[in-house]
């Protein structure tokens, strides 16, 4: 086993100061979360749950941040991805993933349930195979007959489906 980093890294949990070490375990091919704890409080009951469940909940700030765990594509890392960084959330060959301004990730969790999740805010389905975060849509073009093509802050775009357009426009106001 090698370690990941020297320097353990430490992150807030409830206001408690959570020790994060990562070790890199050659031949493994799914990650495993061990937690070590004196004793079994709320958070660490929320952690667990999230880790299960393919999302972690942080309340420390005041606010509840579902974070998203992502799976790389290229190596046995794993991303807690803040919802307000993904830009779309879509479906492919069976898989789910994100895609943030940087990097795209896999999620576990199924896009139904990902669109239940994040149905509260700026998130909204553009077809069968795709969620969207409207924070990052710049532009939307009307031009191409029958159907909205969208443009994010990347330069990115995608299409809205047919199906959805009466909810895309109803959520703009149009």
């Amino acid at each position: 086993m090698d370690s990941f980093n020297q320097n353990n890294e430490f992150i807030s949990l409830g206001g408690d100061s959570v020790e994060v070490e990562v070790v890199l375990e050659e031949g493994r091919s799914a990650p495993k979360v061990i937690i070590l704890t004196g004793e079994l409080s709320k958070e660490i009951e929320t952690l667990r749950d999230g880790l299960a469940d393919g999302s972690v909940q942080d309340t420390s700030m005041g606010k509840s941040i579902n974070a998203l765990i992502g799976y790389s594509l290229e190596s046995d890392q794993v991303f807690l991805i803040i919802p307000g960084q993904v830009l779309s959330i879509f479906a492919q060959k069976k898989q789910v993933f994100a895609k943030t301004a940087t990097q795209t990730v896999r999620l576990k969790s199924p896009l139904y349930e990902l669109e239940q999740r994040l149905a509260s805010g700026t998130f909204l389905r553009i077809s069968n195979s795709e969620i969207v975060n409207f924070s990052h849509v710049k532009m939307l073009d009307f031009s191409i007959g029958g159907t909205i093509l969208l443009r994010f802050s990347t330069g990115d775009k995608t299409f809205v489906s047919r199906r959805y357009m009466a909810k895309i426009k109803n959520y703009l106001g149009m």
